[in-house]
């Protein structure tokens, strides 16, 4: 939603900003039961502003992962293609909490799109998934989609409501351990836009996010 960042900087200032870098250790339970507990510890991520594409580079370990929503790879350093997978989403279907996942799996996994809505879902409780629309600003399919792998991870809970129609959304207790376990990694980036940013600007963006929700939901 670029439309709020130029509109607070000026078109020109925002322009000069086009990565946001973050360095990070990803550990925990959900990596130990995926067997993939040293995976993350110690990479790079590097986030483009303008475009869906994350680079996270293993750091000493001449490898990076490049995720963009419809495929994934993982590649060496100089860009050589160790291994790749189109429509990566589809390889979540049928697994179970304790299946094992490969480095294509983390790759798609490891964004900040489940961080958010895991927070959404932490302050509201349990929630209709029409209404979780609502709350997070994605479309019905783009929230099924990301509910998807966080369901299967154990985070989160899917179930029908008194309507069989109606999908009732909670954060597990296995999620909430889990968020409170990114949130410093969350904030070290929030601190590091900050002082990206011109004075003031962190807090203009703030003051005009208000209007920008209310805009959105009314297109």
């Amino acid at each position: 939603m670029p439309i709020f960042h130029w509109t607070v900087l000026g078109l020109s200032r925002w322009n000069r900003f086009t990565t946001l870098t973050v360095t990070a250790s990803i550990t925990g339970a959900l990596w130990r039961l995926k067997r993939t507990a040293d995976l993350l510890t110690q990479v790079s991520v590097e986030a483009l502003l303008r475009e869906q594409r994350v680079t996270t580079h293993l750091v000493g370990r001449n490898k990076r992962f490049v995720f963009t929503p419809q495929r994934v790879t993982s590649e060496t350093e100089d860009g050589r293609l160790l291994e790749a997978r189109d429509d990566p989403r589809s390889a979540f279907r049928g697994q179970l909490q304790e299946t094992a996942w490969d480095d294509l799996h983390v790759a798609y996994f490891s964004r900040t799109t489940q961080y958010s809505l895991l927070c959404c879902l932490a302050r509201a409780g349990q929630v209709r998934q029409g209404d979780l629309v609502g709350l997070t600003h994605l479309e019905e399919t783009t929230l099924t989609r990301n509910l998807r792998p966080l369901a299967a991870a154990g985070w989160v809970s899917v179930r029908s409501g008194d309507d069989r129609r109606e999908k009732l959304v909670r954060i597990t207790d296995a999620g909430a351990a889990k968020l409170a376990e990114a949130r410093p990694a969350w904030e070290r980036a929030q601190t590091r836009m900050q002082a990206l940013l011109p004075k003031g600007t962190w807090q203009g963006l703030l003051a005009i996010l208000p209007e920008i929700e209310r805009l959105t939901a009314g297109a």
